[in-house]
């Protein structure tokens, strides 16, 4: 099952941003070494290995005119 966060369009309705991780050797050692908060830092690196961040996906619905930039802000975990 994929992490699914619904945000408010622009012009009503709801979009559906995902997160999708691939368990590689990478990942791997960051779970065995407990360093969960890298995790993040690897998805949004790892577009080539077929990852998806949320916070990769806003900004994109925001320069298609789906959502606004208040939302994009307020639904991204890393804002900057």
């Amino acid at each position: 099952m994929l992490p699914v966060r619904p945000v408010p369009k622009k012009d009503g309705g709801q979009a559906a941003v995902l997160e999708a991780m691939t368990v590689n050797p990478a990942v791997e050692n960051m779970i065995r070494d407990s360093r969960i908060p890298q995790i993040g830092i690897a998805i949004s690196g790892g577009a080539g290995q077929r990852m998806l961040s949320m916070d990769g996906k806003l900004p994109r619905l925001f320069r298609t005119g789906v959502i606004i930039r208040e939302v994009a802000l307020t639904c991204a975990v890393s804002p900057a």
